[in-house]
């Protein structure tokens, strides 16, 4: 782990990891089974190594970027109390934009750098290695928790796109205003100046 900090461009302040019990067994009947807690294999070769090795960083990224998230939905939601006990939404255009950005960040990664979605190569290519790569996977629960961060960012995105709405409106009041005090100044100087000329006269 040590090694692998150099090439980290924001290494975690509390590493994450995640363990799995492997037992190696070459009398069983299948490449492999689940026991309880423990995967069985026929074999422990290089294959099945980068596959277990695949889901368990698939499982780790997972808990982090929800970690993100949570964080990010707790954001939000404190917008949502202080606008509840304000009646004001005081949070600036270009700090939301900032927030979307983030997000969309999150689940871009989440999706095409760390292929949270994808099986591993060796489990597309041969299909003994896809169904340890698919019961581990199952076991980890990567799909339901990838669809339970999927529906906070949905959430926190409809939140954003619902204050964007909000500043949009802020906006367009406060052009109303400025054109209601430019005809009001329009109409006192049109009446000044038809009183002086009035009084000239």
């Amino acid at each position: 782990m040590f090694l692998c900090q150099r090439y980290t461009s924001e290494p975690l302040r509390e590493p994450n990891k995640e363990d799995h019990t492997v037992v190696v067994r070459p009398t069983i009947q299948n490449w492999y089974r689940q026991e309880a807690d423990r995967l069985v294999l026929k074999v422990l070769d290089a294959d099945n190594m980068r596959v277990i090795s695949t889901v368990l960083g698939q499982s780790v990224a997972l808990d982090q970027y929800s970690r993100q998230v949570d964080r990010a939905l707790e954001e939000f939601n404190s917008i949502n109390r202080e606008m509840e006990r304000t009646g004001s939404f005081t949070v600036g255009r270009g700090d939301l934009f900032r927030r979307v950005a983030r997000n969309n960040i999150m689940i871009t990664e989440a999706i095409i750098v760390l292929g949270l979605l994808d099986r591993s190569d060796t489990a597309w290519t041969n299909d003994k290695y896809y169904g340890v790569w698919s019961m581990m996977a199952s076991d980890y629960e990567l799909a339901n928790r990838f669809q339970a961060m999927d529906k906070k960012l949905t959430f926190i995105q409809d939140s954003a796109k619902y204050f964007l709405e909000i500043l949009q409106d802020n906006k367009s009041n406060l052009l109303e205003w400025f054109i209601i005090i430019l005809i009001m100044a329009e109409i006192v100087v049109s009446v000044y100046d038809l009183s002086t000329r009035s009084a000239g006269g």
